[in-house]
């Protein structure tokens, strides 16, 4: 097979703790000297003398992963401690370094220095870890005064972890008198330029704003989904549900990759309860990796990024969202009572903080990229719903297109416009073609192209740029769209075949834009210098 390498390899790669066991002999390679701070006594695995040394004084060392992110701040991903384990279990650690041990390191104990503090008994010392930070400063590094200090919550600690219950403190610097003061920031006196926002934005920023759109919407759109599944577990839905549509919701979840082909084949086969069991997980698992929690937790990272770009109120909410999940007691068991709530929960709080970005931001360059992410989700996830739900059979009659309206939160402007039982032409106008719907493709792509010219561009240009061509081809696309023959133009199957090359073009075409302006406006390159005689010249 052929490999592609998506992210470059970055610097966390010098974290790997298991470097250390080389640090000396580079110092000395590199540098022709000592390491002024020794590191940690490190073995790692993959030498055969190195093995040998760990697997004879396992009394004295612990196991780490090599490639995994725990430290001597923690000891989670897999740390073993081979002084406590009996002998068979000893053994079994000394086969696995046989057979695996380029994939462990060990390490020298470490007795964690004190700090004197506060508990229910009085004061008591604490195992305490001190994380310092140093700054580039021209060819070398300055170590900044002051850092970072974890505080163990149990005596006996031997690793100290966030996670646990540990303390986290700033720690300062007391200097011998008074500091003097200094700022950048304009003098209260000194008269101020009125300005605008312009479209200045560092490209980092850039990113995370538009990945904070889809993480926002994609969130939506999977808890709509997740809701719809729930309802149909608890018969309220609708009487005109047919079982193929629970099918169909499964096949998308398994699209979607919330759920494994195996267990949407359990309930096409009527295995409800494992569906229900996988939906628990799905929820309220902390380490289920393609999860909800998950889910929330990439949104509020992303938020994190960009924080100072975020009001007060709107970093309340997406940070509220992610504590609220988190706090959920797990459960093995689907309790749709909980679960509806929770997914409402989500649902009324993600609104609040769309209307926020509508409402609040100033229309920069930032608002709009924030914008794009979204629309960008919205219109691959609408095609494939769209797609899934009404290219073959008859959608009417199954409940299918009921459940498109339901996902797309079209359900009222139908009623309110039709006034009638729901037909196929007219739902998939509706979330296809019609432009005054914030819900259908063309108010998207509408949207996006609205965006995008307000991108900077170069002016000299005689050519489109990429992403404007193919949201103009689009846009073109869905307005020439005759609804009434896609609908109606079956083959011998029953398919819509047109219907389906249509949506899938539309999806395809708009990760291509979405990839288009990830090149050109997501580099993370700083601006080109050289150094002369006289200094650093741009």
């Amino acid at each position: 097979r052929n490999v592609v390498v998506a992210n470059s390899l970055g610097s966390g790669v010098v974290e790997c703790e298991a470097l250390m066991s080389f640090y000396p002999g580079l110092c000395r390679e590199l540098l022709g000297e000592e390491l002024k701070v020794p590191s940690l006594a490190t073995w790692w695995c993959g030498q055969e003398q190195e093995r040998e040394y760990v697997s004879q004084h396992l009394d004295d060392l612990v196991l780490r992963p090599t490639f995994s992110n725990s430290s001597i701040l923690n000891n989670r991903n897999g740390a073993l401690l081979p002084g406590q384990a009996s002998g068979e279990r000893r053994q079994e650690i000394i086969d696995l370094l046989g057979r695996r041990g380029y994939q462990y390191f060990g390490q020298e104990t470490l007795t964690l220095s004190t700090t004197p503090g506060w508990s229910e008994a009085g004061i008591e010392p604490r195992p305490v870890v001190l994380r310092v930070y140093v700054c580039a400063d021209g060819d070398s590094y300055r170590v900044m005064p002051g850092g970072l200090t974890r505080t163990a919550d149990s005596v006996a600690a031997q690793a100290i972890t966030m996670q646990q219950g540990d303390a986290s403190k700033d720690t300062w610097v007391l200097s011998d008198g008074p500091v003097s003061t200094f700022t950048r920031l304009t003098a209260p006196d000194q008269a101020v330029t009125l300005r605008r926002s312009g479209s200045d934005l560092p490209s980092r920023v850039a990113d995370n704003l538009f990945w904070l759109g889809r993480y926002a919407e994609r969130t939506e759109s999977s808890v709509r989904l997740m809701r719809a599944l729930i309802l149909r577990f608890a018969g309220e839905a609708g009487a005109g549900d047919d079982p193929q549509t629970l099918t169909r919701l499964t096949n998308i979840l398994v699209d979607l990759d919330y759920l494994n082909r195996r267990t949407a084949q359990k309930a096409a086969a009527g295995g409800i309860r494992a569906v229900e069991r996988e939906m628990a997980m799905i929820l309220f698992d902390r380490g289920r990796a393609n999860g909800l929690l998950n889910l929330l937790g990439n949104l509020q990272r992303t938020a994190s990024l960009v924080r100072e770009r975020l009001s007060t109120d709107s970093w309340r909410v997406l940070n509220g969202l992610h504590q609220r999940a988190v706090g959920q007691a797990a459960m093995i068991r689907l309790d749709v009572s909980a679960a509806l709530e929770l997914l409402n929960h989500i649902l009324e709080e993600l609104s609040a903080f769309s209307g926020m970005q509508m409402e609040n931001m100033t229309r920069s360059l930032g608002w709009r990229l924030l914008d794009t992410g979204r629309r960008v989700d919205r219109t691959t996830h609408t095609a494939k719903l769209i797609r899934e739900l009404v290219v073959d059979g008859n959608p009417a009659e199954e409940g299918r297109l009921d459940l498109l309206l339901e996902l797309g939160d079209s359900s009222m402007t139908y009623r309110t416009r039709y006034l009638s039982t729901v037909q196929l032409p007219a739902v998939v106008d509706l979330l296809l073609a019609d432009d005054t719907n914030p819900r259908s493709l063309a108010f998207q792509v509408a949207t996006l192209g609205e965006h995008i010219r307000h991108f900077p561009h170069d002016e000299e240009s005689a050519t489109l740029p990429r992403e404007e061509y193919l949201l103009q081809s689009m846009y073109s696309q869905i307005r020439l769209a005759d609804v009434m023959e896609l609908c109606n133009q079956r083959n011998k199957r029953g398919q819509r075949n047109e219907l389906a090359q249509f949506l899938d073009q539309i999806a395809s075409q708009t990760l291509e834009m979405s990839n288009a302006i990830a090149r050109k406006y997501f580099s993370h390159v700083l601006p080109t210098r050289s150094t002369s005689a006289g200094g650093v010249v741009p």
